[in-house]
């Protein structure tokens, strides 16, 4: 089954004008979307907006990427 519109584009498109990233996780029943861009203050709202959801979040402050792994 399909997850995303034909016509998703992943380059510049989250709304911190960064790329979203969507990956297999290493556990097959999982999946990662990552957001490029971000400050720790929003990867920091990101985290406690998904805090029920995600399974696992994760931001690396050098490179200014928030994952989520669902």
């Amino acid at each position: 089954s399909k997850f995303l519109p034909d016509n998703f584009n992943a380059t510049g498109t989250n709304p911190w004008g960064g790329n979203f990233i969507l990956a297999s996780n290493s556990d097959p029943t999982r999946y990662d979307i990552s957001l490029s861009g971000l400050k720790q203050q929003d990867a920091d709202k990101l985290t406690a907006y998904f805090a029920s959801n995600a399974s696992k979040t994760a931001f690396d402050a050098s490179a200014g990427t928030w994952t989520a792994t669902f």
